[in-house]
């Protein structure tokens, strides 16, 4: 804990934030009284990039942060210190598995994971009894995602959409 120079603790708490099209996560240590306003502008001077117009959201949820919202009451409140920074409010994810595809909106701080769960439910592809033999990738790639990997990650800057291919897990024979 730092101090303030009355002699006041502060707690501070480290975050991590995902930026859109870029897969590196950023580490935020926030401290006091800090605002998601004053937070973009002090990541954007970081980074090299101004992210005041960005819309911050919360890892796995449509909930977006106010630019007013103390940093560190959404760190608390969430239990997680994940946020994400991103252009698009929604991102349209197209998920094609045996020819067919399914489009659905979801925030960028949704997870591969979250994206998966839903492409494999009842009401899309109805394959949930395979959900552990299955994985998603870049549409034209050859990489399986983590499952932990935040949407808007993948969705290239200055684009709202991402296509995946919803493929079997290469299971090693032996």
């Amino acid at each position: 804990m730092s101090q303030e120079s009355n002699g006041t603790a502060i707690e501070r708490h480290a975050l991590s934030v995902s930026i859109e099209g870029e897969r590196e996560t950023l580490i935020f240590e926030c401290g006091g009284a800090i605002t998601v306003a004053e937070m973009l502008v002090e990541i954007g001077t970081k980074h090299g990039r101004d992210f005041r117009a960005f819309s911050v959201s919360l890892e796995d949820t449509e909930e977006r942060a106010g630019a007013s919202t103390l940093v560190c009451d959404l760190v608390r409140r969430e239990r997680r210190g994940r946020l994400h920074l991103h252009q698009c409010r929604q991102a349209e994810v197209t998920v094609e598995y045996n020819n067919r595809d399914h489009t659905r909106p979801f925030s960028p701080s949704h997870t591969v994971q979250s994206v998966l769960e839903w492409a494999v439910s009842a009401k899309v592809f109805n394959v949930a009894d395979d959900i552990h033999d299955l994985e998603l990738q870049v549409a034209g790639t050859t990489t399986p995602l983590t499952s932990n990997t935040h949407i808007g990650s993948l969705v290239q800057q200055g684009h709202c959409a991402l296509k995946l291919d919803m493929i079997a897990k290469d299971r090693p024979q032996g």
